[in-house]
């Protein structure tokens, strides 16, 4: 008795192993799709309980003005943030890569921009540089 339990919870794992890994995957055949986007929301969801689990989605917006949600890994998750826009590879709908196509804090605006402080050396954002209140300027 004890040996169909032990050959069903190894038959259950191969399916659920298997099932997982087509879900990660690419779907065969399927084209990468790459479009304009915009990221315009990121929700996670917890499931369960002593032994819990996070999903992460985001939110994209296309040029003709639709949205889909589409489901993320945590890492892939973390470096996107609202307002970010640029490159959405899927591939059969799964999500494939986001490319940034503007940096907002590369942008020439001081307020923005990142600097390093001529006196202290120290990395900054702004007109003053938080640690010494050395000025910035745009000569070097």
């Amino acid at each position: 008795m004890i040996f169909f339990f032990i050959a069903f919870a190894i038959v259950v794992s191969s399916i659920a192993a298997s099932v997982k890994q087509g879900a990660e995957s690419p779907r065969r055949g399927a084209r990468d799709v790459t479009c304009q986007a915009v990221v315009v929301a990121k929700r996670m969801q917890v499931h369960g309980g002593e032994h819990a689990y996070t999903s992460y989605y985001a939110t994209f917006e296309f040029e003709d003005n639709s949205r889909r949600e589409i489901g993320l890994n945590g890492a892939r998750y973390g470096i996107l943030a609202e307002g970010d826009r640029g490159l959405l590879t899927l591939n059969g709908g799964r999500f494939v890569s986001f490319v940034r196509s503007e940096d907002r804090f590369s942008a020439e605006d001081p307020d923005r921009a990142a600097h390093v402080c001529r006196a202290c050396g120290a990395a900054y954002r702004g007109r003053v540089c938080e640690y010494c209140d050395t000025p910035w300027t745009a000569e070097r």
